[in-house]
């Protein structure tokens, strides 16, 4: 299971988030990045041009490989 730390955000400290979510919306070329707290509420985190770069902004904030990320996803 991947690694998922506490952040913090304007200043407040997050407990990890339970989830991480990647989407794209059909009227947008980019991709939007919303962390799912332990209670179940959506933050979004970012706004990123690629998947890719969303995808390595997780991986330098969690320490979450590809793979790990692939192997967890129950979508």
């Amino acid at each position: 299971m991947p690694k998922i730390t506490a952040k913090y955000f304007s200043n407040i400290l997050l407990d990890p988030p339970k989830e991480i979510r990647i989407v794209q919306y059909t009227t947008d070329s980019g991709f939007y990045r919303f962390d799912v707290s332990q209670a179940g509420e959506t933050l979004e985190i970012g706004y990123f041009e690629t998947e890719k770069l969303a995808m390595e902004e997780v991986n330098r904030e969690f320490q979450v490989s590809l793979d790990e990320w692939e192997a967890s996803n129950t979508i």
